[in-house]
């Protein structure tokens, strides 16, 4: 009875792999396959070096602060870490505040070459707009040189 299972076993070991499909090259096995593994490992290792090893992230630029005791103006650059108000160059306190640029009109009808600079009113604890104090118009954040970002071309 032992004898006439293992027959059995063997037979069916042999017709089971008889019956299964030869296995085929997949389409990246071969000398394409290598080359495209060559390729990703290669361009894998190029990203990684940029990024431990390549140029450092420049600083943020200088953005003008105001002190908010004397009202005048100074350019800094935020490190990390550092929170608003900033160290004020003129009171050796913490009283800088961002600015956002107003361009004014002169009383001739034309538009200030410079800007006046103003802290808004968000940034003091005060409720409501802020003004510009040279031209009583009102200053949002981001405020920008409309005039000057407008295009002079006519169609």
């Amino acid at each position: 009875m032992v004898a006439e299972s293992d027959n059995l076993i063997d037979e069916t070991v042999t017709s089971a792999s008889e019956t299964t499909p030869e296995r085929t090259a997949g389409p990246l096995s071969g000398k394409l396959g290598v080359f495209i593994s060559i390729v990703l490992i290669g361009s894998a290792g190029l990203v990684a070096y940029r990024h431990l090893f390549g140029e450092p992230t420049p600083d943020p630029p200088p953005v003008t602060y105001m002190c908010s005791e004397t009202e005048k103006t100074f350019r800094h650059v935020i490190k990390t870490g550092e929170i608003v108000p900033v160290m004020s160059p003129y009171t050796k306190k913490k009283t800088g505040y961002p600015t956002e640029q107003c361009y004014c009109w002169t009383k001739g009808g034309k538009r200030k070459d410079k800007p006046t600079y103003v802290i808004l009113n968000e940034h003091l604890g005060k409720n409501g707009p802020t003004t510009c104090p040279s031209c009583g118009l009102m200053v949002y954040p981001h405020n920008t040189d409309y005039y000057s970002s407008r295009s002079t071309k006519k169609n």
